[in-house]
């Protein structure tokens, strides 16, 4: 599921996915551990990312309360075992809270990322495996320059469509 369009720290700690309308959270209490949700989520909201200095605010712990809500939100509503997301395709200019353009930018993020990673594991319950999702093919930055460490991250996850690729395809092996 995406939920990739919250703009204010109140719809990010309480994501549209968790609503029992929706019917997830039936889904998923019928098996938990045996349900699982892959779950695209910003690492922050919006309306942040409207601060020039948000990377860096983020990487020194400001926002790990409202993780730490997003975390129980989740665990009280089922997704407890569900695989998070966080700033997808972020080395893409598509999404707001992206690595940025700017290589003095990439660490600050890996940073932030981390720092997520770090208040959700604490809430008490959270099982969650974190992806660190890039888009393949987009730009050839360094992934050592915004990876946040295997400490944070559980999967790594590469979106690659046969569309919009900027690189050249190796040719297919016969």
């Amino acid at each position: 599921a995406y939920d990739t369009s919250d703009v204010t720290w109140s719809a990010w700690t309480d994501p549209w996915v968790t609503k029992p309308q929706y019917g997830y959270t039936s889904w998923l209490a019928e098996a938990p551990r045996r349900h699982t949700v892959v779950l695209a989520l910003n690492l922050v909201p919006d309306d942040v990312t409207t601060h020039s200095n948000w990377r860096s605010t983020c990487a020194s712990g400001a926002y790990r309360p409202y993780a730490r809500a997003l975390a129980a939100r989740l665990v009280a509503t089922g997704f407890e075992y569900s695989v998070l997301r966080l700033g997808p395709e972020m080395n893409g200019n598509w999404y707001r809270d992206s690595i940025g353009p700017d290589p003095s930018m990439w660490r600050p993020w890996a940073r932030c990322f981390a720092q997520i990673v770090t208040a959700m594991r604490s809430v008490h319950g959270a099982h969650f495996l974190f992806d660190w999702n890039v888009n393949a093919g987009y730009l050839p930055t360094p992934f050592a320059k915004y990876y946040p460490g295997d400490r944070y991250v559980d999967i790594v996850g590469v979106d690659a469509y046969d569309t919009s690729a900027t690189g050249r395809l190796p040719p297919p092996s016969l």
